[in-house]
Order: C-alpha cells, then sequence, then structure tokens
C-alpha cells in the first residue's frame, strides 16, 4: 500500500510483522481513534520488493517499525473491511 502519509527522508518499505494502526490525525471523535486495522504484515515480500528495487537503482530502506497509518488503513477498512490479507506499506 502506498501512503502520502507516511513521509520519510529516504525511501522506505515496511517490513513489521503486525503493522499497528497509527492514528496520525487529530482533531476528530474519539471513537476514530479506537479504530483498528489489524492487517498482519508481509516482511517476505516487502524483502523482495525492496530488493527489485535496489537492482534497478533505486536505493531503499527496511523499516520494521513502521505501521499503517490512516492513508493505508482507512481505505482498506472499506476494501478489505476483515483485514484479510497482509500488507506492507511503500
Amino acid at each position: 500500500m502506498v501512503s502520502l502519509h507516511w513521509r520519510t527522508r529516504s525511501r522506505q518499505v515496511g517490513c513489521s510483522v503486525q503493522p499497528e494502526t497509527i492514528h496520525d490525525f487529530g482533531g476528530f471523535p474519539a471513537p476514530l481513534y479506537a479504530l483498528q486495522y489489524p492487517a498482519k504484515g508481509a516482511p517476505e515480500v516487502a524483502r523482495e520488493v525492496a530488493d527489485h528495487l535496489v537492482q534497478v537503482g533505486m536505493p531503499i530502506q527496511l523499516n520494521r517499525d513502521q505501521g499503517l497509518d490512516h492513508g493505508a488503513w482507512v481505505p482498506l477498512m472499506h476494501i478489505l473491511p476483515g483485514a484479510a490479507l497482509p500488507v506492507f506499506q511503500l
């Protein structure tokens, strides 16, 4: 999943086993902050993607700590409400 809300100084790919749901916003009603998107990560696939990007000359770093920001989990809650597919973020 690509999100414009994940800002880094370098290109990164998330490779967490269980990415947390990040509530990276403010000023909304409390129930919104209780929402969770418990998708599993896909660290093996994330590493493959990173390897391919490096091979084509696009340096990228693996990030084991990054969860899913609201630019990722909000649309996914509507598209895949059961969080049945593994997700990693670029």
